[in-house]
């Protein structure tokens, strides 16, 4: 039995990067995808994963897509979206930037409501939030906006056949995030895709387990700046997946065997001479 209100996290194998952090703590290689270690070491930084050594090392043009499975029951486990900021300007708090012992964001929110830390309390404070209107969303000169659009991903890396014939990659977990604006609508629109398609054919209750995916990434240039975009395309079209996932669904369930009084009580022993066999 689980202690009371502690809970787990996810299972996680890797993580899935765009570029590594370079000598002086500033990313580099922001032109192809890495899998590394699932958390950081004690300098703060994730190593490469061991057991992709291969892709890796691998060519940069060769690491730019990446296929994925769903692999959790509904989309609100694998797929998490809103603002996040981590570091708060001064300027606009008027007061030094707040020290947060833990790695989490200083203030979470989804354009409507928002969480943000209190140095005076040490606690969280509900807030609402104003979205793209909050003055952490705004530029100031050269300094990005405090607050990004936030997207965390889990899902299981995936490859060809041939790629899988010859690496034998493990089936690992993998998290992916991402603070940019293309990447969140993306994904976002990934998921909505397959919930409009559940809707008309009448099964908005399905699961994503099993949906796959790839993974794209590409380069932008706005503003004399030039910065790496994900986009994501189903492997399978919305409703074909659909169809595929209900077919699966019911071979299961016909699979499954009728549970007897008999096993009933060989399952929980010696039953009371009030029992019956219904609900």
């Amino acid at each position: 039995m689980p202690i009371h209100g502690a809970t787990g996290r996810d299972p996680l194998g890797a993580a899935l990067t765009i570029g590594i952090k370079g000598n002086r703590g500033f990313p580099v290689e922001k032109d192809r995808f890495h899998i590394m270690q699932p958390y950081e070491g004690a300098d703060k930084r994730r190593a490469p994963h061991p057991l992709f050594g291969w892709f890796n090392e691998a060519a940069p043009e060769k690491r730019r897509v990446i296929r994925g499975i769903i692999v959790h029951g509904t989309w609100d486990e694998c797929l998490s979206q809103g603002y996040g900021a981590y570091r708060p300007n001064p300027a606009i708090l008027g007061t030094p930037a707040p020290t947060i012992a833990s790695r989490r964001p200083w203030c979470t929110g989804d354009g409507q409501a928002a969480s943000r830390y209190d140095e005076k309390t040490e606690g969280w404070a509900d807030l609402v939030c104003p979205g793209e209107m909050c003055a952490h969303r705004q530029k100031m000169g050269k300094r990005p906006a405090d607050c990004k659009p936030v997207t965390r991903l889990l899902f299981r890396l995936s490859f060809s056949g041939p790629v899988a014939e010859r690496y034998s990659p493990p089936p690992l977990v993998a998290m992916f995030r991402s603070g940019g604006w293309y990447t969140y609508r993306s994904l976002l629109g990934l998921r909505e895709s397959l919930d409009r398609a559940a809707t008309a054919i009448g099964v908005p209750d399905y699961s994503p387990m099993g949906y796959t995916f790839t993974l794209h990434l590409s380069e932008k240039a706005t503003e004399g700046q030039r910065f790496p975009v994900v986009t994501v395309s189903p492997s399978e079209t919305p409703v074909d997946f659909l169809i595929r996932s209900g077919a699966l669904r019911r071979q299961i369930v016909a699979a499954m065997p009728a549970i007897t009084d008999e096993d009933a009580r060989a399952l929980s022993g010696p039953l009371d001479a009030n029992y019956g066999s219904g609900y």
